[in-house]
């Protein structure tokens, strides 16, 4: 064979790879076989790779270990001590000519602890850079490392397009507050820090300056101790934000301060968060019905979550959930967490008790609920039956299920199910402590049906005793679909060591009944057909 024959084989052979590297769908199959630091090998020598085959690659995600390939296109890279990975020689701007034809595609990037870059990367490449936007193309950015060199990171990825932006935590000398300011017309989401944080006078400061800006805001995530009620009353002005969330405090790790600066209100005024549908609040005083105004209707509204967190007392625990009744109608999901309360022995009498959830009965649109205390709150099942006829459109239904219940310590009984199947026919998932040592007064009946969309019923913490009674009457009841739990607490293992075998027992006998029970089959069957009747 000839020189030129050679040649042109080779000619060929070029031609026919460079025709590879133009087509996205082979490139995305090639690089799916390639190891990371080949990948990152193969993007510094490639030249050929078309824009939608690169467009294709790096348009994905980012996160933890994939964050160093992804840099290594820059220039090669290699670990450094115990600070992690650096580039191995200066960066030239051939470098970045390079590395821009790749960064221009990302849109998520997620930086974690385990991502293992040197915090010096980040301040050379701040350092190098060319002047236009490193990640244009970026519109969704999560930092959860805590680095003082987070800021040389910043600079290269906060712009005027940013969508999203979520960091745990940061510190001195970092003023992220004042940095984020370059993004904030853009940013729809924002998540600033965990519960744990505690701001300085200046944090405080640069978030009011910030609120302003944040012209496109939709979602945003707080820590509780960064808002007073100058923060609250910023963002009641906002024309765009749709979820404002308190990152609230585990108060058994994090018990609140005495400072009473953090006794702040909660003023939703008539002409405030006209889009607010979604919010999550902290109370850090006893007296939380004094500090919650709400003036006028707010229809948008409708999931509200509150934690309190300093012992209210339970005369003003009632009035609060009056005046959320009152103004926030339209709720379709409430979730309630009392951390810490002053009074037990009003929670201990059903009635004393009842008459803390009575104001939210007006709540008609309710389809999720959620109530919990720190310690067993006793009710009725006329009480259920209230709340189940109140709230007909009942999906999801949770109650005191981080306690533990002693015998005698709630009345009731295992027939309080009856009123959720004979007056929510959209339920699904029921969760909260019942006596089954107690006789039930009534029984399940041919006509006493759950809807087929039932899934679960977690019967937490729950005492028991007869194992063949309680499992008769529940597998009576329960449609064979229906999943029957019990969670008894880690914490609580010690107070009951035979309940949790004995509801093992009962679980595994209710779905032999299943199998054996006629009462049971005719029921799965007729189900749909007594549904579409009471339609």
């Amino acid at each position: 064979m000839s020189w030129s024959m050679v040649s042109d084989e080779m000619c060929k052979a070029v031609t026919a790879s460079s025709k590879v590297w133009t087509m996205p769908e082979l490139v995305t199959l090639i690089v799916r076989g390639t190891g990371w630091t080949d990948w990152a090998r193969l993007c510094r020598l490639n030249k050929v790779a078309s824009e939608a085959a690169r467009a294709r690659l790096y348009s994905g995600h980012y996160f933890g270990a994939t964050i160093r390939p992804l840099l290594s296109i820059l220039a090669p890279m290699e670990r450094i001590g115990d600070s992690g990975f650096m580039f191995t020689r200066p960066l030239e701007t051939s470098d970045w000519t390079r590395f821009l034809g790749y960064s221009k595609h990302v849109i998520y990037m997620y930086f974690s602890d385990d991502h293992m870059i040197a915090p010096e990367t980040f301040c050379v490449m701040d350092a190098t850079r060319p002047p236009q936007d490193i990640f244009p193309s970026l519109r969704d950015f999560a930092d959860m490392r805590v680095s003082p060199c987070s800021n040389y990171l910043h600079n290269m990825t906060f712009h005027k397009r940013l969508r999203e932006f979520r960091i745990r935590s940061w510190i001195a000398p970092l003023r992220l507050l004042q940095t984020l300011r370059k993004a904030a017309n853009s940013l729809r989401k924002l998540e600033l820090g965990t519960y744990t944080m505690v701001p300085d006078k200046l944090t405080i400061v640069e978030l009011l300056a910030l609120i302003p800006e944040l012209h496109s805001i939709d979602t945003l995530s707080l820590p509780s101790l960064f808002v007073t009620s100058d923060v609250f009353d910023a963002l009641s002005r906002s024309v765009s934000l749709q979820e404002f969330h308190l990152l609230c405090s585990e108060f058994d790790r994090n018990p609140p301060p005495p400072d009473n600066s953090l006794h702040y209100a909660f003023r939703l005024p008539a002409d405030g968060f006209s889009k607010l549908c979604s919010l999550t609040i902290e109370h850090r005083s006893p007296r939380p019905h004094s500090l919650l105004l709400v003036t006028g209707m707010k229809p948008n509204m409708t999931r509200l979550s509150v934690q309190f967190s300093c012992a209210p007392d339970f005369t003003g625990l009632k009035k609060y959930h009056a005046i959320l009744s009152g103004g926030f109608s339209s709720l379709t999901e409430l979730f309630i967490t009392v951390s810490q309360s002053a009074e037990k022995h009003e929670i201990s009498d059903s009635g004393h008790a009842f008459g803390l959830l009575q104001p939210l009965l007006v709540l008609e649109h309710l389809e999720n609920f959620s109530f919990n205390y720190n310690a067993p709150v006793s009710l009725k099942d006329e009480h259920i039956e209230k709340m189940a006829q109140a709230w007909p459109l009942l999906q999801y239904f949770v109650f005191c299920s981080d306690v533990f219940y002693d015998v005698h310590q709630t009345e009731l009984t295992l027939a309080c199910l009856l009123s959720f199947a004979e007056h929510c026919p959209r339920i699904d998932f029921l969760m909260f402590a019942i006596d089954t040592t107690l006789d039930p007064p009534r029984q399940p009946t041919d006509d006493t049906v759950f809807p087929p969309n039932f899934s679960t019923l977690t019967v937490t913490n729950s005492p028991i005793l007869d194992i063949t009674s309680v499992a008769t009457y529940i597998a009576d009841l329960l449609p064979i679909s229906v999943r029957l739990e019990c969670a008894v607490h880690l914490d609580f293992e010690g107070r009951d060591i035979d309940r949790s075998e004995r509801w093992e027992s009962a679980i595994l006998l209710v779905d032999a009944l299943h199998q054996a029970s006629a009462r049971s089959l005719r029921r799965s069957l007729r189900a749909p057909v007594s549904l579409t009747a009471k339609a």
